[in-house]
């Protein structure tokens, strides 16, 4: 038994459909919404609707469960961060243990042992832990930017413009989410594996926001600027979009240790590189939206 949590969102949803694909394992999944599912995930899943932070939700979801996989949801209006983090992990790891759960696969963000405050980081760094101590068999699928954020800026790129938080210079890792979910679903299926590790996943090579913004303009065929974007400027428009203090105090510190390379701590090898390129993810999921 597989159970997922987040099954509608951008990286649960393909995890999802991979599971349904690669494997005849039963699934599991915790929905708030069980309407927002793909057909085939409600006619071949277990469906428990409720939020993957409630104990008795969480408790359910796991009676004869083999693996999980845990997303921890945007903290977007906790009024501490360590609520929306790590207390909403610790009764999943309760019933990890309690239920005999033999292996737990976490998306995570990279930035484990690189000294100074990382905010939002260093609360999900801390959901690891958690798990971890749950003495299952745990990987934390650690990940840069997703090449996909992109798509939250298909009308600014239409007119030729992009901003963002990165220094225009910093050449940084960056992740295609069909990649990441092609990770997740294989550490899913497998019972081979033990131990508690980290897997970076790192794309093909590391982009600067100048890279993208040159690499944007030729597929997308008009010139896009790159515009970088101040902290304070950053901070507010995260409040007036709804986040909480504590929220959006946790995204300025982030991005500000990301723009010190929080992210390139990580050696690329033949294990933690992912396929995707920027280019290849560009034409294919980006070209259709803006150019049409």
């Amino acid at each position: 038994m597989i159970v997922l949590t987040t099954p509608t969102g951008r990286i649960g949803r393909r995890v999802l459909e991979r599971v349904l694909t690669h494997t005849d394992e039963p699934v599991r999944v915790i929905a708030r919404n069980p309407g927002a599912l793909h057909a085939d995930a409600t006619s071949r899943a277990e469906i428990i609707a409720g939020s993957h932070g409630d104990p008795g939700v969480i408790d359910a979801a796991l009676n004869g469960a083999d693996a999980l996989f845990w997303l921890t949801p945007p903290a977007w209006r906790a009024e501490r961060l360590e609520d929306g983090m790590e207390e909403l992990a610790r009764p999943a790891a309760d019933a990890v243990r309690r239920h005999g759960v033999r292996q737990v696969v976490a998306a995570s963000n990279l930035g484990r042992g690189v000294p100074g405050e990382s905010g939002l980081v260093r609360h999900a760094l801390a959901v690891e832990d958690i798990f971890a101590a749950s003495g299952t068999a745990f990987r934390a699928v650690t990940l840069p930017g997703f090449f996909d954020n992109l798509l939250n800026d298909v009308s600014a790129l239409r007119d030729g413009t992009l901003g963002g938080v990165l220094r225009p210079d910093l050449k940084t890792p960056l992740v295609a989410v069909d990649d990441i979910a092609d990770v997740v679903t294989d550490l899913l299926i497998d019972r081979s594996w033990s131990g508690q590790q980290d897997r970076p996943v790192l794309g093909p090579e590391d982009l600067s926001m100048s890279d993208v913004a040159g690499i944007l303009s030729d597929v997308l065929a008009r010139p896009i600027t790159y515009t970088p974007v101040d902290l304070d400027t950053f901070h507010a428009a995260l409040r007036a979009r709804g986040a909480s203090p504590a929220m959006a105090d946790g995204m300025v510190t982030m991005m500000s240790a990301k723009n010190a390379g929080l992210d390139n701590a990580v050696e690329r090898t033949a294990q933690t590189a992912s396929p995707t390129t920027f280019r290849d993810w560009t034409e294919r999921e980006l070209r259709p939206l803006v150019v049409s």
